[in-house]
């Protein structure tokens, strides 16, 4: 209930805002898509599947924007069906609203997370606070953001856990030429029950007008407070992506 009337809060909070903008120019989505294909075969046969998606919608004050990770892997062992092994997702979307000083921001954050294999299994969570961007030199941006928000999960077991959490994130996005960009990116989100962490590093190279390579390295860690065993793991993926 709390969380349906936080995000009903959230909706109505969005159209209002795009009511009051609906006189001034609005830019196109754009953003990049990525989807990646991963074989082995050796005693058992691999698939693994990945997609993401990086959007967003500028608004003369204010931004809309859509991060999105899947991740699904199925292994068959001779004489077996194939199985799924790894079954992740995360869509993370955001509304960014400028203050007095353009540089800094309000934003609210819905956000749905599945692990099959995680401490939470399933999580969706609504993020508020705020954040800046700031320009050191002109081929660099970074973006800082600090806020809090409400939690309902669902735990490996079946219990249902509902907690208030802190997030802390970082963004920098690097243009070293004309069509090549890194970013990197850090994540914290904390609550009583769980303390979750990701890092991600990411070359994106245009190789046309529409059509590039993404090569991400990624870190992340959970570490339940109820378990005296953290987990982490690190991948490395390539994936043919499409700017928008």
């Amino acid at each position: 209930m709390i969380t349906r009337t936080l995000l009903l809060c959230w909706v109505g909070a969005a159209h209002l805002a795009a009511h009051a903008e609906a006189a001034t120019p609005v830019q196109a989505w754009t953003g990049d898509l990525a989807l990646g294909l991963q074989l082995s075969d050796s005693e058992s046969k691999t698939r693994r599947y990945t997609a993401s998606a990086d959007l967003s919608r500028r608004h003369q004050r204010s931004e809309l924007s859509l991060e999105f990770d899947l991740d699904r892997e199925y292994v068959k062992i001779p004489g077996n069906q194939a199985e799924l092994d790894r079954d992740r997702y995360d869509l993370r979307l955001k509304y960014r609203h400028d203050l007095q000083d353009q540089a800094l921001f309000g934003y609210v954050s819905p956000r749905w997370r599945r692990n099959a294999s995680g401490y939470y299994v399933q999580a969706k969570a609504l993020r508020a606070g705020f954040g800046g961007r700031f320009r050191p030199v002109e081929p660099l941006l970074l973006t800082l953001e600090a806020g809090a928000g409400y939690r309902v999960a669902r735990v490996e077991g079946g219990a249902t856990a509902r907690e208030g959490l802190g997030t802390i994130a970082a963004q920098a996005r690097w243009k070293l030429r004309p069509g090549v960009e890194w970013r990197l990116e850090f994540a914290h989100e904390q609550s009583r029950g769980e303390r979750y962490r990701t890092l991600e590093s990411s070359l994106h190279t245009r190789i046309s007008e529409h059509l590039g390579v993404k090569v991400r390295a990624s870190y992340e860690r959970g570490y339940p407070f109820s378990s005296t065993d953290p987990s982490a793991e690190t991948n490395l993926d390539v994936s043919l992506s499409y700017a928008l």
